[in-house]
């Protein structure tokens, strides 16, 4: 049996579409992923965000979140 084994080129235009499912549809799998970051002590700090909108050409990915969470006081730090 002859196993074809994909390039990193071959499979990024597939995980590119993915994501741009996942910004339409609510109840994909990937549309709230977990955002991880450090705190102001350099310790590791997560949390789940709303993936919105997504670039493919210019790679970017649009999340959102509550404004009057913590996290976005901590993200801006």
């Amino acid at each position: 049996m002859k196993i074809h084994l994909q390039t990193p080129e071959e499979i990024r235009p597939q995980i590119w579409k993915e994501l741009g499912r996942a910004s339409l549809d609510r109840h994909h799998e990937w549309r709230t992923p977990v955002l991880a970051s450090a705190d102001t002590d350099g310790l590791p700090d997560a949390r789940t965000v709303v993936l919105r909108e997504v670039d493919a050409v210019a790679g970017q990915l649009t999340f959102y979140t509550d404004s009057r969470s913590p996290k976005v006081a901590q993200l801006q730090a």
